[in-house]
């Protein structure tokens, strides 16, 4: 038996209606991130910590967009 979707795109199942479309790479490099970020200890001011907490991953960003990654995940509460 020949298989008749050789070469075409997986389609989901309905109730959904978007067109599948081939990966744009077979390989995406993801990078987990574990890092100490500077605690808010004044929160009537928190601006400053919060500016240099971004630096931080901007920083860590770079580095790992550098060596190909394309995706990073963060700890959660990392900006609050």
């Amino acid at each position: 038996m020949k298989d008749s979707s050789a070469g075409k795109p997986h389609q989901p199942p309905l109730p959904y209606s978007y067109e599948a479309v081939p990966l744009e790479t077979e390989e995406v490099k993801v990078a987990a991130v574990q890092m100490v970020t500077e605690a808010i200890e004044d929160a009537a001011n928190p601006q400053p910590v919060i500016q240099r907490n971004v630096e931080h991953m901007l920083g860590l960003i770079d580095r790992a967009a550098a060596q190909g990654c394309r995706l990073m995940v963060f700890p959660e509460f990392t900006l609050t």
